[in-house]
């Protein structure tokens, strides 16, 4: 993975409160303040089907002319999926928590995000991240303005051009372990019994 291309995953079904219009939003706001990076987003899962947001992502897509920039794959697992992962240096959570009165997520994605190693970019505060000093994650506001590309652009760099994509991947996954591993989740009820 070259540091020069930003790839963000985003794994969901693509309910409203994934929020990813605010991504798209964003990326069009960014290459219209003449954002330079070349940034892609990879979409993977979701149904065209009423009650879904992807055809709402799509169209959204289209009217901006990002589709070089946003690839849709559908529903993905297993090889598949892992290949998309591998491809991508950065993930993002639900960014619509506010539209079904949430304050903070929960999501077992973001601990698969952190169980493949990836910086993850979030729409409102997270529990695995409270009371923790951990750099990986970047927090925007949890309401309905576009995603600030120039921030994820900071971020993106801040990480990639001091360390190795590799070093990256093993102190997430080493965070993973330590917070999302059910034997350290459980010690506390196992040492109790």
């Amino acid at each position: 993975i070259g540091s020069d291309c930003v790839r963000i995953i985003a794994v969901a079904g693509m309910c409203n409160f994934h929020g990813y219009d605010r991504l798209i939003e964003g990326l069009h706001s960014y290459y219209e303040r003449k954002g330079k990076r070349n940034i892609e987003i990879h979409m993977v899962g979701g149904k065209d089907e009423p009650g879904n947001e992807l055809s709402n992502y799509k169209k959204l897509c289209k009217k901006y002319g990002l589709e070089e920039k946003i690839i849709f794959y559908g529903e993905k697992k297993g090889t598949e999926l892992d290949e998309i992962y591998d491809c991508c240096n950065l993930a993002v959570g639900s960014l619509g928590m506010y539209r079904i009165g949430y304050q903070m997520a929960t999501s077992l994605k973001i601990r698969e995000y952190l169980a493949k190693g990836l910086p993850i970019i979030v729409g409102s505060k997270v529990d695995l991240f409270q009371n923790e000093n951990f750099d990986y994650y970047i927090e925007f506001e949890n309401n309905s303005t576009p995603i600030n590309f120039f921030e994820i652009e900071k971020f993106f760099d801040r990480i990639y051009m001091n360390e190795s994509a590799a070093s990256v991947n093993v102190k997430i996954r080493k965070f993973a372990e330590e917070k999302c591993d059910m034997k350290n989740t459980m010690k506390n009820v196992v040492d109790y019994i």
